[in-house]
């Protein structure tokens, strides 16, 4: 099972951003950190408490990232915070 499978379809129920909307822009690289993704989706600006699942996502698909470009025998297990 994949991590983002235990997520809700709303990461942000205040504004309705999606998980996807949030993959969407850290995907495109104009998201490369948190701060981009709250200005580019507008997720986080209501009641805030998405914030934390926001940066776990990001630094999901940042991981995925530097993973993929690794040779294999250099890889590394790094737990989630």
């Amino acid at each position: 099972m994949h991590v983002d499978d235990q997520l809700p379809e709303y990461l942000c129920h205040c504004l309705k951003v999606t998980v996807d909307d949030i993959r969407r822009v850290a995907e495109s690289n104009s998201g490369d950190n948190v701060d981009d993704l709250y200005q580019q989706t507008s997720a986080g600006a209501g009641c805030t408490a998405c914030k934390r699942r926001i940066r776990a996502i990001l630094e999901l698909h940042q991981g995925e990232q530097h993973v993929g470009s690794q040779d294999s025998s250099t890889r590394a297990f790094r737990p989630a915070a």
